[in-house]
């Protein structure tokens, strides 16, 4: 009897450990492993197999890193027997490894989405992004007689500009923080007040062989007047919104110099928002959802370029908008002319030179106030060639520039 009873239990036992939860849990056991092992060789092998053959081509836009890719290295290298070709075959391995635009784009979209930060940029408040490689401070670090020559620049143009009879206009843009300082994140530095960019505004403002609009100060008095921001958010350049008060300024001041009460700016522009994007700070963030915006511009607004029944547009190189711009071709971008029987009713020819801040002043209409206006671009090195070429009877000479790009785009002392 008790061998039977024994025989049952053992069967029993042997019952119970076939039920279905226990069979689940060991084909769970020995699943495990293999899933693992499938996830590692997803993991690793795919991404070897994509950098010798990109099988699925481009799942991701390419981050925009502003560089060129380390190229594979030389197999003579190998004969030097010192490490060069490891070294360049790493290099060119992080460069090219399979799913790297992927990965780098995941990894920042968790980073900005969850973290509310970013390598590339400072994330600030109500979704404000800021340059991270912030160059506005190389200005504050020149010693006292590199702040000298830059001021002696801006004096030396102006000096050469009026033995051809022409007036300086200096525009100056601030870096966005300077303007919203509120929407700086607290790790971001920034400009100490009374620094060397200051003092530059209180020399310039103070000039009488020049004219200076000091856009930081235009805009900090116009954000009494409106809830509109004048600079957009994911990129550092000021919108059509904060444009505009400076287009008013630049006409007002000509217009003051020659006794012209009766011009000023004058549009039939009509306020819209839409969805833009993504800026320059947004593609620097390269997440992988694009980060838009909602902004302000103006309907009706001009066409750079287009037909206009008053004058014509002379154009040196019509695609210049849609790629970067290396400096090289014509002294001018373009210019403007006005009807000859309309000059009269215009302030007299004037050139620009500056940066990508003053692209819209034309959208804006400013060409429309001018007999004649041309418009040539930096790098400042090009300066020269700009005040070689400009037409008889220009009387002004506007030039612009970006305050985190000083001293650099400042002009030369000689």
């Amino acid at each position: 009897m008790q061998e039977e009873r024994g025989a049952e239990a053992q069967v029993g036992a042997h019952s119970a450990g076939d039920t279905p939860q226990a069979m689940s849990t060991a084909s769970t056991a020995r699943f495990l492993p293999v899933a693992f092992l499938a996830v590692v060789v997803v993991c690793v092998v795919l991404p070897l197999l994509e950098t010798l053959h990109p099988f699925f081509g481009a799942i991701v836009q390419p981050v925009d890193e502003h560089r060129t890719a380390n190229p594979f290295p030389s197999p003579g290298l190998l004969l030097r027997a010192n490490g060069d070709f490891a070294d360049g075959l790493n290099k060119w391995f992080d460069d090219h490894v399979g799913f790297r635009d992927l990965f780098i784009r995941t990894k920042n979209q968790i980073d900005y989405s969850v973290f509310s930060t970013s390598r590339k940029v400072y994330v600030g408040s109500d979704g404000w992004l800021f340059e991270r490689d912030y160059p506005g401070l190389t200005l504050e670090r020149v010693d006292a007689a590199g702040f000298d020559a830059v001021k002696a620049g801006f004096l030396n143009l102006a000096r050469q500009l009026q033995e051809k009879g022409i007036r300086l206009l200096v525009v100056g843009y601030p870096d966005k923080s300077r303007v919203y300082p509120e929407m700086v994140p607290a790790t971001k530095p920034l400009l100490p007040p009374g620094g060397n960019y200051d003092k530059l505004r209180q020399f310039l403002s103070r000039q009488s062989t020049l004219t200076f609009i000091d856009v930081e100060e235009i805009l900090r008095r116009e954000r009494l007047t409106t809830t509109d921001a004048f600079y957009y958010k994911t990129d550092l350049h000021a919108n059509e919104m904060g444009q505009l008060p400076i287009v008013k300024e630049i006409i007002a001041q000509i217009a003051r110099a020659e006794g012209r009460p009766d011009i000023s700016w004058s549009e039939k522009f009509e306020r819209a928002v839409e969805v833009w994007g993504p800026g320059g700070e947004a593609r620097f963030l390269s997440p992988l959802v694009p980060v838009l915006e909602i902004t302000t511009y103006f309907k009706g607004r001009y066409s750079l370029g287009g037909k206009e029944a008053d004058g014509h547009w002379n154009m040196a190189d019509p695609g210049i908008l849609n790629r970067p711009y290396d400096g090289s071709g014509p002294p001018f971008a373009w210019e403007f002319h006005s009807r000859p029987e309309l000059c009269n009713e215009r302030l007299p020819a004037t050139v620009i030179l500056g940066n990508s801040f003053s692209d819209v002043y034309w959208t804006l209409g400013l060409h429309r106030y001018f007999c004649s206006i041309r418009r040539s671009r930096i790098p400042i090195d090009r300066l020269a060639l700009s005040l070689e070429s400009i037409p008889a009877g220009t009387k002004y000479f506007i030039f612009q520039y970006y305050a985190t790009f000083l001293p650099y785009a400042a002009p030369p002392v000689h």
